[in-house]
């Protein structure tokens, strides 16, 4: 439950943005449409097929960290190719209230430092590491559920992964040398 005084600081015009009674009503009845079937009264979802690759890493007891969980921050960093911890894309600073570089200029008096907390560090070195292999391979797997706690930062997880990839087609682009991950491989 929110208290009263948390209410003050919410901006009253966000309230009139929120979806309406009808707006949900509207939604559910898509989502029934969806997945309703013509002859049936309850929705009817399609059958889940089997995985189809093997989950070597759950079986041995590996969760996905096991080579990050004996690396510092910095050596994670270095492996990615981040300078400051931080892909090259991304500020260095971030806004003490939140604002973004578009709302406000940063400077030293209103931002702090920017950088990755070392389990969302070792997640992206993980995700790259599995990703890549030193040779084609079709049954590779090369997807990655990341289920957090909330406020973990799955997030930042996300987009620090997708600025490596646009960091690594970047250096491949202009001939330079690839970050060192891309040479170590589970």
């Amino acid at each position: 439950m929110i208290a009263a005084l948390d209410l003050q600081k919410i901006n009253s015009s966000a309230y009139a943005n929120l979806a309406t009674e009808e707006d949900l009503r509207v939604l559910f009845d898509w989502y029934t449409q969806y997945f309703a079937d013509d002859e049936a009264t309850e929705p009817v979802i399609g059958p889940v097929s089997e995985l189809v690759f093997d989950l070597k890493e759950a079986k041995t007891g590996d969760l996905g960290i096991d080579m990050e969980c004996k690396l510092s921050p910095d050596a994670l960093a270095l492996n990615l190719g981040f300078r400051n911890q931080l892909p090259v894309q991304f500020n260095t600073r971030r806004h003490k209230s939140g604002s973004t570089a578009w709302e406000t200029v940063l400077d030293d008096k209103n931002s702090l430092p920017l950088k990755l907390h070392w389990h969302q560090l070792s997640g992206v070195h993980s995700i790259i590491r599995r990703a890549f292999t030193s040779e084609p391979d079709p049954a590779h797997c090369t997807a990655t559920l990341e289920c957090d706690e909330v406020g973990l930062g799955k997030t930042t997880l996300a987009i620090t992964v997708m600025a490596f990839l646009n960091q690594v087609a970047t250096l491949q682009e202009k001939g330079q040398d690839l970050p060192s991950i891309l040479g170590v491989f589970a």
